[in-house]
């Protein structure tokens, strides 16, 4: 029977984890595992993802006869196609139609260029739509915005999404999307933490019930660590919107930055119980690592590398979590596994050094 080491690789993943997401670490951090997954990275509650304004727009514009009311049949049609049923092919294809019955209806462009754009290797095609209906409607915050939200979502065109968000608050300067949109630019694209801030608060004041707004303000929030303001901003993320899973994964996140490994693991318990993800299993098993109980850390990262059996964090973790059990061949496997599928991963590259040394000592006897 195997019986669990100190390997020192949980004590430097647990510091990694405690100071937080950042660059200029020292080598020591740098050497070891990525951790938590913070829905920051990469997934936000975006604004404008709800077709709401869109929708209204259509029905309001064929009801002024400012277009035919079999257009706006299309229209409808093709949102509720791509928001409702993910169907984005057949959706166009009802846009299509809508311009050939109505070819000058700036709406239809936004909404198929926000269709494209959101599809793999259609980008172009989507900002050409994009600038269509700003051609149409050169007076339009809302073609802006998403033009603005479209550059956001590329590297490298942060300078463009934002000149565009700007012209959409000079057009609309109380609009809460476009300073919520423009927050996230900031945040995102440039790591200015303290202007997504400012932002984040105007729309707020525009629009106290935006749990879009408060979400992405914690997150913020989190990235200055400045963690007590993160969690009441996902307490107030979590008023507005009880089951939103990613509000609780991130305050769970927040509290184990503060070290209160319990309300953490409380957390990721929610959020596996509104949406069981990978990225919720792999946090509870880092968490569970934190409080020694390996057993229950392999199970979690067992779940995750169920749902996703790509996934090269649950990988690494639990390869650190056999090591620290006493099981450096099975830790050493996870850790090879991970950098098959990370191969320019330093940090796991590192892993497996460390891994290896300990394997050696323990055949020398030198341990």
């Amino acid at each position: 029977m195997r019986v669990s080491r100190k390997t020192g690789l949980l004590a430097l993943l647990v510091f990694f984890l405690t100071i937080g997401f950042g660059y200029g670490r020292s080598f020591a951090v740098h050497s070891l595992l990525e951790g938590m997954d913070k829905i920051a990275q990469g997934e936000f509650v975006e604004p404008l993802e709800e077709p709401s304004a869109e929708v209204l727009k259509i029905v309001e514009d064929a009801i002024d006869k400012k277009i035919r009311n079999d257009t706006a049949i299309h229209l409808l049609r093709g949102v509720v196609l791509y928001t409702a049923k993910g169907q984005a092919g057949t959706a166009i294809v009802e846009y299509n139609r809508a311009i050939k019955l109505n070819p000058g209806y700036a709406n239809t462009y936004l909404l198929r260029g926000l269709t494209y754009a959101r599809g793999k290797d259609q980008y172009d095609r989507g900002i050409a739509d994009i600038d269509k209906a700003i051609e149409l409607s050169p007076s339009s915050a809302d073609a802006y915005l998403i033009r603005g939200l479209t550059y956001a979502r590329v590297e490298g065109k942060y300078d463009q999404a934002l000149s565009d968000i700007n012209t959409a608050i000079e057009l609309s300067p109380s609009s809460a999307d476009a300073y919520l949109t423009r927050g996230l630019t900031y945040a995102r694209g440039k790591g200015q933490y303290d202007q997504a801030i400012s932002d984040y608060n105007k729309s707020i004041a525009l629009n106290q019930n935006s749990a879009k707004a408060y979400y992405n303000r914690g997150i913020a929030y989190v990235e200055k660590d400045e963690l007590d303001m993160a969690i009441a901003d996902f307490n107030k993320t979590l008023e507005l919107r009880p089951r939103l899973a990613e509000a609780y994964n991130n305050r769970g996140f927040a509290w184990f930055k503060k070290g209160i490994l319990d309300k953490a693991i409380s957390d990721f318990n929610k959020a596996l119980g509104i949406s069981p993800t990978c990225h919720a299993y792999n946090n509870r098993g880092i968490a569970w690592a934190a409080k020694g109980d390996f057993e229950t850390a392999i199970s979690d990262f067992n779940m995750a590398l169920e749902l996703n059996p790509s996934y090269a964090k649950a990988y690494i973790n639990r390869g650190v979590a056999w090591a620290e059990k006493g099981d450096l061949q099975q830790g050493l496997a996870d850790v090879t596994r991970a950098l098959s599928l990370e191969p320019m991963n330093k940090s796991y590259q590192d892993t497996l050094v460390f891994i290896q040394d300990l394997i050696r000592g323990e055949q020398t006897g030198d341990h």
